[in-house]
């Protein structure tokens, strides 16, 4: 090749080519093939991003069926029939029900009910040849299952703590609408304080102020949120004399116009703090979560105040 003096070479983008190309004449200099992503790995960054994509949305679509199936299944139905209701009330009026609180190494009293004494009696039945717990709602003439009250029937099957009382079922059969849960023997603690034949020692006391504690969290921080009721007659004793939190969640089963005498409403108003007295009932927010505090700490609850000097459900000190 001979250069002419007067003759220009027309570079491609007025540059002189290299000798060799940066990334060689067959492309395998180490520093490319480093920043170069090849195009079986930009197709295999493609499909694993398409395939998680798949495996999320198959995993929310399964759910959703899932929950649509439990909904739908209605498995705490249930149906009155398979009810085999109980004397257990009838004899305990009768016999003036002696139970005996006592515990090895201490010596708790009896729970003696005389005639005339105020008692609170659970209803009973059998179901499945387990005795249970049955709360008939008297203020509903039927129930209607709509979304919302099949999720809290939901919930209440979902929910399981040592200090709540299981929830067994529900029935909805007209005139018969009723809650079913786990049956308590040993009584609520409204009974067993206001009993002046029981003599409660102080560990006693204080394991049951634990329990309530110890259940009223667990709830706090479950779906239900807020029990909306709490007092000494929602709290049972079990045969192992662990305390126990019943009457909770449900609230479309329940309003505040469901029957009790002036006695009962009033003293249930003494142990709800002022924020929530003209609210809507029960208040299911974090804030009456937080409001729902008035209602057990020591000597400020209707349920722990039982347990201290002076408890019970009487006006608590004010000094204006």
């Amino acid at each position: 090749m001979v250069s002419e003096p007067d003759m220009r070479i027309q570079w491609p983008g007025g540059v002189i080519p290299l000798d060799v190309p940066p990334c060689g004449f067959k492309n395998d200099n180490p520093r490319c093939l480093a920043q170069t992503v090849t195009m079986h790995q930009m197709i295999i960054v493609v499909v694993c991003f398409i395939f998680i994509i798949i495996i999320t949305v198959a995993i929310f679509i399964y759910r959703k069926l899932k929950l649509e199936n439990e909904l739908s299944a209605q498995l705490w139905r249930v149906n009155w029939e398979d009810i085999q209701m109980s004397n257990l009330e009838k004899v305990l009026r009768r016999a003036c029900s002696k139970l005996t609180l006592s515990l090895r190494g201490s010596n708790y009293g009896s729970l003696l009910t005389m005639e005339g004494h105020f008692q609170i009696y659970a209803k009973t039945g059998y179901y499945k040849g387990n005795i249970a717990a049955i709360k008939y709602v008297n203020n509903k003439k039927r129930i209607e299952l709509t979304r919302k009250v099949l999720f809290e029937l939901k919930h209440m099957r979902d929910v399981q703590n040592e200090h709540l009382t299981r929830f067994i079922g529900a029935c909805i059969d007209p005139p018969n609408i009723c809650i079913i849960t786990e049956y308590c023997p040993r009584g609520s603690l409204q009974d067993i304080m206001e009993n002046e034949s029981i003599t409660l020692d102080w560990m006693f006391r204080y394991s049951l102020i634990n329990d309530i504690v110890k259940g009223m969290v667990f709830l706090h921080n479950s779906v239900i949120v807020s029990h909306g009721n709490l007092k000494s007659s929602n709290c049972v004793v079990d045969s192992r004399f662990v305390l126990k939190i019943t009457d909770y969640g449900l609230a479309s089963f329940r309003n505040e116009a469901d029957t009790e005498d002036a006695h009962a409403y009033y003293a249930r108003k003494l142990w709800t703090s002022p924020e929530l007295l003209r609210a809507e009932f029960p208040l299911r927010d974090p804030e009456g979560r937080r409001l729902q505090l008035w209602r057990y700490p020591p000597g400020g609850g209707a349920a722990q105040g039982s347990l201290l000097p002076g408890g019970g459900a009487t006006e608590p000190k004010r000094d204006h």
